[in-house]
């Protein structure tokens, strides 16, 4: 939805003539007397005089400029009827018709608007529609003008070019939960809130981000990126900020787009979107399948490696079973059951399976993966009467059923049992061969749903208060499975191995005269036994919430937004997030901002009960004990518009967090825990720039510094980029009856640390470039070519992790209706 501010909706306030009678006296000498245009030339929003603004009497050639009180005289005009134009850089031309009679004064009272921008209606920051100069809040939003133009084949890639935001990729396109997103020195892989269409889509029972990748981005309207902490609105996991992707709404007769892409790696999508109105019923659907051989087209990556010295080097290892496919489905359909009343329902259905890269320690190869099923049911109720309330009521279902082999490496205590029959009795022996190293790959089924009821109620009782009241009920329910051996590639060896050391066994028997003997050797744990340290169980956590907001109006361009947010978490009790924010229009054009808050993430159902997850030899165990993570946050920010080509913003922002959880390694040495552990902190800015330099090229540019610190330690937080620069084109030219559209996305970040093996690594700076053309000769068809790390630069996002190597794509769209 937008809000555009045309200027034939100006409002004249004050028109008024004094118009003579027929039997005025006449002109002496025989002279027409002539009249006046007088008046005063200010801002529609607030009433600020407007200095330097022009008023031109058209086709006079006579005109004024305003003075510093926005006043303004032109004299000498002939009586008759004219057109006026106002004009002032930043604001909207203003247009009108005046009489001008001899020897009066017209007297006017000129309000212009702020120059057209389109205004994109923010919902994320308040939930409630405000456009976005009017949110107290350092907002981003990717619109469908972006979308279209752009080479991103996920939300996760288009997320790139917010300000104050960095991703860290383990796997390309793959939906993995292990890929990092660091906003505003929060770095992690659950600390930000992922919403679809104001619903929650983190992945359940781990809380991560895999889901950025599962979203189509032909199903979207836009996505807005909120920085800073929304606990206050949101509860858990709007730690360092939300994301939120809104789906876009059928509309119109019906139409439907068939789109196909391909290139490099084996990469590959099919899929159509289908949408419309019939009736009070309008729907919008969107399927598609996606494929690649290689998610990093890449044949090897590089990994430490520790010398013989005992320092850190690196070396090239092969790359295998790094392949991906998934299926995803998205859905709209909005039901007016009356003027008052709106139903929306949203389904959304993923599959993906995803390969693992294989590890030198299994002494035979097996094919590893990661397969997972989902299932998404939301709605929303929404009544909108003509009164002072209106209220919505959303809800949502979500099941998630995963399957991982995976290796599986752990010092655990390995039994070989020799079973000797010689004539007579059987003589067992099983000797338990102590703590042995033992690799075998495992199979692990786990279960997951969550259900949210969450009813609101907005009251808004004149124009200087919009207040907001919520509560929310959530469940999150896990099943995890046993790890059970897969694989017989374990310490013990293969059948064929076992049967050699049996024989050889027998054969040195029967050489020292056991007369026929039968050796047979048996695996301990077997094929199909539950792996060393895992068990299986069910847990689930109940979330009860309550919320408030007022948005309220002190002052003529004054907005202040506090709020505040009570949860209990059934499994560490009651959590208080608090938050102010501030919104001052010191100019129609310009604004400054600020808030204070503070949010929390709770801890997930895998982080406190999951199963046992094997980290090099050492296993990883939960821990039912966490507490939640908190982060107390301060920002402020200014805005300026100058014009349509050329809209600036600075922010400065402070985060303190605490309890953050943390793996840690037992005194033993003998396991890992989820801990609440670190306290950290960072600070930062942002620096953006972005316009239409022309009517048909756009541009955007951030710069974002960030100093952060474990205070622990000292040392920068793992994977936060200090400096990192985006900058990008947007293109969208008519040539005749031809569009052409597309973007060109640079992107430079500066060094960052990670720890890998306990040693601290330096990632080093690197820079990568995007680009996408898109030609459209007619409103059916639409073909496109895509080019991602165009210059093929070979670098790290996170230590060991290879990036994508240059991938070329060409897509074709058909709309036939």
């Amino acid at each position: 939805m937008r809000i555009r501010r045309h200027a034939a909706a100006a409002v004249l306030a004050l028109s008024a003539a004094a118009i003579a009678g027929p039997l005025a006296p006449s002109p002496a000498f025989g002279f027409e007397e002539a009249g006046s245009i007088q008046g005063t030339v200010v801002a529609e929003d607030g009433g600020a005089p407007l200095p330097a603004a022009l008023v031109v009497l058209d086709g006079t050639g006579l005109s004024a400029t305003t003075g510093a009180d926005g006043a303004f005289v032109i004299d000498g005009v002939t009586a008759g009827a004219y057109r006026l134009i106002v004009t002032r850089e930043a604001f909207a031309e203003l247009a009108l018709p005046v009489t001008v009679v001899a020897g009066q004064p017209v007297l006017l009272d000129l309000r212009l608007p702020v120059l057209q921008f389109e205004e994109s209606v923010v919902v994320t920051a308040t939930q409630t529609e405000r456009a976005v100069t009017e949110v107290a809040a350092s907002v981003t939003i990717l619109d469908a003008e972006a979308i279209e133009a752009s080479s991103a084949r996920t939300l996760r890639d288009l997320l790139r070019r917010t300000p104050g935001l960095d991703l860290a990729e383990t796997s390309g396109m793959a939906a993995r939960a292990n890929s990092s997103l660091v906003m505003r020195g929060v770095p992690g892989t659950k600390r930000a809130l992922f919403l679809v269409d104001g619903l929650p889509a983190n992945d359940l029972g781990h809380g991560s981000l895999a889901g950025l990748s599962l979203v189509p981005l032909e199903s979207l309207e836009r996505a807005e990126v909120v920085r800073g902490p929304f606990s206050s609105l949101y509860g858990a996991n709007a730690f360092s900020g939300a994301i939120n992707a809104i789906t876009r709404p059928g509309e119109g007769p019906p139409a439907a787009d068939f789109f196909a892409s391909g290139g490099s790696a084996g990469y590959y999508q099919l899929g159509a979107s289908v949408r419309g109105e019939s009736g009070p019923v309008a729907y919008s659907l969107t399927a598609d399948r996606r494929r690649i051989d290689n998610v990093y087209n890449r044949d090897t990556r590089t990994v430490p490696a520790i010398g013989g010295d005992g320092s850190l080097g690196s070396r090239e290892v092969p790359l295998r079973n790094v392949g991906y496919e998934d299926v995803r489905m998205m859905g709209r359909l909005d039901f007016a059951v009356s003027d008052a009343w709106r139903v929306t329902l949203l389904p959304r259905i993923t599959r993906y399976e995803t390969g693992l890269d294989l590890s030198s320690r299994l002494p035979v190869a097996a094919e590893e993966h990661r397969r997972d099923t989902a299932f998404n049911l939301g709605g929303i109720v929404r009544y909108a009467g003509t009164g002072a309330l209106s209220a919505q009521i959303r809800t949502s279902y979500r099941y998630s059923t995963q399957r991982l082999f995976q290796e599986n490496f752990t010092l655990a205590p390995t039994r070989l049992t020799t079973v000797i029959d010689p004539p007579g009795p059987a003589v067992v022996e099983s000797v338990t061969h102590g703590v042995f190293p033992f690799a075998a790959l495992t199979g692990q089924d786990t279960d997951f749903y969550s259900a949210l009821v969450e009813p609101q109620l907005t009251w808004a009782p004149n124009l200087d208060h919009t207040v907001v009241f919520g509560a929310s009920y959530t469940r999150e329910h896990g099943a995890f499975g046993d790890s059970t051996i897969a694989d017989r590639s374990n310490l013990l060896g293969s059948d064929a191995t076992l049967a050699r050391i049996a024989a050889g066994i027998q054969a040195g028997m029967a050489a020292g005269g056991v007369p026929n003997p039968a050796v047979t050797l048996v695996r301990d744990p077997a094929i199909g036994a539950a792996f060393p340290l895992s068990h299986g169980q069910r847990e689930q956590f109940d979330i009860f919430s309550a919320y408030v907001q007022d948005e309220w109006a002190l002052a003529d361009g004054l907005r202040l937004v506090p709020g505040l947010r009570y949860d209990h978490h059934s499994v560490f009790g009651a959590v208080g997030s608090p938050k102010v924010s501030l919104l001052y229009a010191l100019a129609p054009t310009t604004r400054v901002r600020t808030s204070a808050g503070r949010a929390f993430r709770a801890p997930s159902l895998f982080e406190l009960f999951g199963n046992v997850v094997f980290h090099g030899p050492i296993p990883g165990l939960p821990n039912p004990d966490l507490e939640p993570e908190h982060i107390t946050s301060f920002d402020a920010g200014i805005q300026h518009e100058v014009s349509r080509a050329f809209r600036a913003e600075m922010n400065v922002f402070h985060n303190d967090m605490t309890d953050l959880i943390q793996l840690i390694i037992s005194p033993q040495r003998d396991h890992f825990d989820w801990v609440n552990v670190a306290e950290a902190r960072s600070t930062g800015l942002e620096l953006v720039a972005n316009g239409d330099a022309t009517s048909w090229l756009g541009y955007y540019a951030n710069y974002s510094f960030t100093d952060s610190e474990d205070r622990a330690t000292g040392n920068a937080l793992a994977l936060v980029p200090r400096h990192k620069v985006n900058a990008g084109l947007q293109l969208g030219a008519e040539l005749g009856s031809w569009r052409l559209t597309g973007s060109i996305d640079q992107r430079w970040v500066g060094t960052r640390t990670q720890s890998s093996q306990g040693v601290p690594v330096l990632l080093d700076e690197y820079s990568r470039t995007d680009l996408a053309l898109y030609l459209r000769p007619n409103g059916d068809l639409r073909v496109g070519v895509h080019v991602l790390n165009v210059m093929d630069a070979d670098y790290q996002e996170t230590a060991a992790s290879p990036t994508l190597g240059r991938l070329v794509s060409v897509s074709l769209t058909v709309t036939p209706f």
